[in-house]
């Protein structure tokens, strides 16, 4: 038997508790809680002439995930539910979570108690949310029982808040709507292009489920498909999306070589095994091959129980199936996923580059995660790129795969079909090198300098080390590095320039301690001040004419009223005069 110690002394877990008991062996365990959790104060109120009334206080007085339980009246009961919470977890979900939980043992441990409960007003508070102390939370959760019982006897769940209130009535509804969906097949399909960031063609499509009718509702598709995880429906979605995509993709998008994403989430009761024996008897059927498919893991969550994913992921690989990483979902080890083999594709999220104009260190991490993967044999697929800037870059910085909404939005199969011509000239922007405009005709037939600039190139602030700069020039071989603060261009920093500050032995197992410090030192004591500077406005024959005749000299930094808008290195101008001397 456990036992819980605090300054109330030694408190039995299975002791019947009373009220003033409850509340000082709650409040002891709170205290003396070493993690954050998820703490709920249930009350229990039974009609004068319900049966079974005892059958419930002794078997729930036995359930493991009840911490403490007390008898108030001899029809009213508390029980204290506790669980970790983790970071980013939906509180409400988990207090659903918990309640359900707490339903599912009972009716394990016996069917009748569980009846007899589910005829009975439940109160819930919740700490940190209705009540700052257990005696509030107490009071709160009585308070709670005395809302009215539906005509037929069924039991009545309510929140003493009323926001949690409302969002348990929401809820209901949103899983009533799930359910039906799933009841009529209603689910709509819709695929977003996935560009080869090297071919730039279009290498694949990813299916991704769509609720029809949830505008109305106000749920986007991340919330339905997390309250079908914990339905433990979503097995069910995936399977759907499988059916519909391998249909419309063998019909409609079938060509050599390109292939339909899915996604599977690992957050489901039922046997992965088997579910990836549906792929391949889905895929089978519409005479898919299983070299054209690609499955994405979704993000594991943290109470779900392990996804054993180097038995089962090897047997699909086999079959010529390619399996993506979402977004790091399994977990921060991501070296350990990578290296076991397992994997052909990471995705990267929006969040990783969505800050690429704010730092330059964001640039060296995406980085790092290329190589990283690269040196494992596995592609990177940048998901929800938005801007051409960002496609550029993303590329310059190796990225195999990349879909958004630069390309695309996710579109049904009609309207994709339609729009196919409209994703490749968004392809042609993305790709649209910056001198080949002027290159069609004259240079002097109006084209600005913006046309020459290197508009996507990493940048510094002042304040980064020295040691960043090098790593940027090592492995992204940047001509120049512009370092930028609050939006204007203060300085530049080239290789001969940072070799002036490094030494041979540098980097070595010759360094000293007084060489290792310079590579701590800010970029803003080492950088270039003195740089020309254009108007973006100016035409691009008016600058070549400034640096043919030496009144000019590169790098020049590109600015508008001031602020850094690019760089024209002496790459770019080679390769403009290099066109214009070349055949028309």
């Amino acid at each position: 038997m456990e036992k819980l110690v605090s300054n109330t002394g030694s408190v039995d877990k299975y002791q019947l508790h009373s009220k003033d008991s409850f509340i000082a062996s709650a409040e002891a365990q709170i205290k003396d809680m070493k993690y954050r959790c998820l703490n709920l104060v249930v009350a229990f109120k039974f009609s004068a002439d319900a049966s079974d009334v005892e059958k419930f206080e002794s078997r729930a007085l036995s359930l493991k995930c009840v911490r403490l339980f007390a008898k108030v009246q001899s029809n009213l009961y508390l029980a204290s539910l506790c669980e970790p919470s983790f970071s980013g977890q939906n509180q409400f979900r988990q207090m659903c979570q918990v309640i359900k939980n707490f339903f599912d043992e009972l009716m394990a441990y016996s069917p009748k108690a569980h009846q007899a409960a589910k005829k009975c007003c439940i109160g819930i508070s919740a700490l940190g949310h209705d009540s700052d102390t257990v005696a509030s939370a107490v009071v709160h959760a009585i308070q709670a029982t005395m809302s009215n019982t539906g005509d037929d006897g069924t039991q009545h769940l309510c929140f003493f808040s009323t926001t949690l209130q409302a969002q348990l009535k929401r809820e209901r509804v949103l899983e009533n709507y799930l359910q039906q969906v799933i009841r009529n097949s209603a689910l709509r399909v819709t695929y977003q292009p996935i560009i080869n960031a090297r071919t730039w063609q279009i290498a694949g499509y990813e299916a991704l489920c769509r609720f029809p009718s949830t505008e109305q509702l106000k749920a986007d598709t991340r919330e339905m498909i997390g309250i079908a995880e914990e339905l433990d429906l979503v097995s069910e979605i995936d399977l759907m999306v499988y059916q519909k995509s391998f249909t419309d993709f063998v019909s409609q998008l079938r060509e050599e070589g390109n292939f339909i994403n899915v996604n599977l989430s690992p957050n489901t009761s039922e046997n992965i095994g088997l579910l990836f024996d549906f792929v391949e008897f889905l895929a089978t059927s519409v005479d898919l091959d299983m070299s054209q498919i690609v499955i994405d893991v979704n993000e594991l969550k943290p109470n779900s129980k392990p996804f054993e994913f180097r038995e089962v992921l090897p047997r699909l690989k086999d079959k010529g199936t390619r399996v993506a990483l979402d977004d790091m979902g399994m977990g921060f080890d991501i070296a350990y996923y990578l290296e076991s083999g397992c994997f052909d594709l990471l995705r990267i999220s929006r969040s990783f580059f969505r800050n690429f104009s704010e730092s330059g260190t964001h640039h060296q991490v995406v980085k790092l995660l290329i190589q990283l993967c690269h040196k494992y044999h596995i592609e990177v697929i940048a998901e929800g790129v938005e801007t051409l800037e960002e496609a550029q870059l993303l590329a310059y910085l190796g990225v195999d795969y990349m879909q958004g909404y630069v390309f695309s939005h996710p579109l049904e199969m009609d309207e994709l079909k339609r729009s196919l011509a409209e994703v490749h000239e968004r392809i042609k922007l993305v790709t649209h090198c910056n001198y080949d405009e002027p290159a069609c005709g004259d240079a002097s037939g109006g084209a600005d300098v913006m046309a020459l600039a290197e508009k996507n190139l990493p940048h510094m602030d002042p304040g980064e080390p020295i040691s960043l700069a090098y790593e940027y020039q090592r492995s992204l071989e940047a001509e120049v590095l512009p370092v930028i603060n609050r939006g204007e261009c203060v300085g530049l920093i080239d290789r001969p320039t940072l070799n002036l500050h490094l030494t041979p032995a540098m980097g070595t197992k010759l360094e000293t301690s007084k060489e290792a410090a310079i590579w701590n030192k800010p970029v803003a004591g080492v950088m270039d001040v003195h740089f020309p500077r254009v108007e973006k406005s100016m035409p691009m024959s008016e600058l070549i004419e400034l640096v043919r005749s030496n009144r000019l000299s590169l790098p020049v930094v590109v600015v508008e009223e001031g602020r850094y808008k690019g760089v024209i290195t002496q790459r770019q101008m080679i390769q403009q005069l290099t066109n214009m001397c070349g055949p028309n």
